[in-house]
C-alpha cells in the first residue's frame, strides 16, 4: 500500500488594513508594507527578502526619512505646502534614484497590481521585490500618477513604504472620535504614531 504525505496548508496572511491618514488639504499619507517577498524575484536568481535586504544595507540611509514618529507629521505637511509642493516633487525624485512603483495592468493575477522595485547595485538594474497589497490596489490604481514614494525602511524579512496620496480621500471615511479613543487604548509600537498623536502632531 502507498502512503502519501499530505502537504501543509498554504499560509494565509492577514489583510493589511487601508489606513491613510490626512495631512492637508488634498494630502494623505499611507504607510503600506509590501507583500510577496518571500518569493523569487522575476528579474534575479534569488528571493525578494534577500534582495531587499542587500538593498536596505546600502541604501536605507538615502530612502530613511531619519525623523522621530512625532516629528514626521509637520514635515510631511511641509512636504505638501512649501514651495507650492515642488518640495515634494524633489523628494520623490531622490528616492526614486533607489526604488520605484511600477503599475502592471497586464498583470495575470491582478490588473491594478502595483510593483515595487529597487535598483541592486550588484545586478546594476532595478528589480522586483513585492507588491502593494492587493487589497489596496484596487483603490488607488486608478489615481497612480497622484502617488508620491518619498522613503522607505525595513529588514530583511520585509519593507514599509512611506507614500503621500494626493487630491482624493480614496473612499476612506473620516475617522470618528470612538475609533481614535479604541487606538489609543491599543498597544502600539513606539516607533508608530497612534491615531490621535498623528491627528495632535498635524494640528488637524
Amino acid at each position: 500500500m502507498a502512503y502519501y504525505r499530505k502537504s501543509p496548508p498554504k499560509k494565509k496572511y492577514p489583510e493589511q488594513p487601508f489606513d491613510i491618514h490626512k495631512l492637508c488639504e488634498g494630502h494623505y499619507y499611507y504607510n503600506p508594507r509590501i507583500v510577496g517577498v518571500t518569493f523569487q524575484s522575476e528579474l534575479a536568481e534569488m528571493t525578494r527578502s534577500k534582495l531587499i535586504k542587500r538593498f536596505l544595507e546600502n541604501h536605507g540611509d538615502e530612502i530613511s526619512l531619519e525623523l522621530l514618529p512625532d516629528a514626521r507629521g509637520q514635515w510631511l505637511i511641509d512636504l505638501c505646502t512649501v514651495n507650492e509642493g515642488k518640495e515634494l516633487l524633489n523628494a520623490e525624485e531622490e528616492v526614486g534614484k533607489y526604488i520605484s512603483l511600477v503599475s502592471e495592468p497586464d498583470n495575470q493575477y491582478d490588473p491594478n497590481a502595483i510593483a515595487v522595485f529597487v535598483h541592486d547595485d550588484i545586478l546594476k538594474m532595478f528589480v522586483d521585490v513585492g507588491y502593494l497589497p492587493k487589497e489596496h490596489s484596487s483603490k488607488i490604481n486608478e489615481r497612480f500618477d497622484e502617488l508620491f514614494l518619498i522613503g522607505a525602511e525595513g529588514s530583511g524579512r520585509g519593507m514599509m513604504l512611506h507614500i503621500i496620496m494626493r487630491e482624493s480621500n480614496y473612499g476612506v471615511e473620516e475617522i470618528s472620535e470612538e475609533t481614535i479613543k479604541k487606538e489609543e487604548e491599543s498597544i502600539v509600537p513606539k516607533k508608530f504614531l497612534t491615531l490621535r498623536q498623528m491627528r495632535r502632531s498635524l494640528e488637524i
